[in-house]
């Protein structure tokens, strides 16, 4: 749907939003468990909560690994846009020892 930029008017309007009012709405929550897997598309916003170790004597981290699937369709990339998203993807990767947890 074509815009004008900074009109708040317009997709207020197609959308159906008014002023102040929340723009998402409350679907409910999952307990993650150890060896367990949540899978979710990627049009849901998601929150993750705090958390506590319940030995605190012990040393422990909570980890987080997220895939982000793509569309099969895409397989196939024109060499430069291939190399923008090699790009890209080198831009945000970390190293191993970032990718394990550190105390303090």
């Amino acid at each position: 749907m074509p815009y004008i930029i900074d009109d708040n008017r317009g997709w207020r309007w197609a959308y159906e939003f008014a002023d102040r009012e929340a723009l998402n709405q409350e679907l409910g929550s999952i307990v993650a468990k150890e060896g367990k897997c949540v899978v979710f598309p990627n049009i849901y916003q998601y929150r993750v909560q705090p958390f506590e170790l319940a030995d605190k004597t012990k040393p422990g981290c909570r980890k987080i690994l997220c895939f982000f699937l793509v569309d099969p369709f895409t397989k196939k990339l024109p060499r430069e846009l291939f190399d923008i998203m090699a790009d890209y993807a080198l831009m945000g990767t970390i190293t191993k020892e970032d990718a394990h947890c550190r105390n303090g």
